[in-house]
């Protein structure tokens, strides 16, 4: 990451956080299993923060009493104003999907990167909050008096 994108993301972090708990939170690769890391954040989100979390994973019906969606393009048009959170290795097919639906932000936890750098420009290009390798449960609770 170079440092005009370090800048982009420092600039657009509280923006993001603040969006997330305006218009809530869409958790692509949530879990149902309660040992999974994507399952832990999501529970201290809602329960902690207060946050509004929708899950998708197109194997589950349901994740901590909240319905799950198969995709990002399944979703209800009015849930496309939230924040994109990824729990998932290959990230930037869901990062190229949320690009297309016109999604605000996309968030890529600890550990999470894009591989493609055209798709990292397309993104910032197009106004998008591009967060990479950064736990959003850990930033809540850094900024929760912000």
């Amino acid at each position: 990451q170079g440092p005009r994108m370090a800048m982009a993301a420092a600039n657009s972090l509280l923006a993001s956080l603040q969006l997330a708990y305006k218009h809530g939170i869409v958790v692509v690769g949530a879990s149902p299993r309660p040992e999974r890391v994507s399952n832990h954040v999501m529970d201290v989100l809602m329960r902690h923060h207060g946050l509004d979390c929708v899950p998708v994973n197109p194997q589950a019906s349901k994740i901590l009493g909240q319905t799950a969606f198969p995709s990002l393009e399944s979703l209800p048009e009015d849930h496309r104003a939230r924040l994109v959170c990824v729990f998932r290795a290959d990230a930037d097919p869901v990062a190229q999907e949320a690009l297309h639906l016109g999604f605000p932000a996309v968030w890529l936890q600890q550990g999470l990167w894009l591989r493609n750098d055209m798709l990292r420009d397309s993104l910032v290009r197009a106004g998008v909050h591009l967060h990479e390798n950064v736990c959003l449960k850990v930033e809540y609770a850094r900024h929760a008096d912000s």
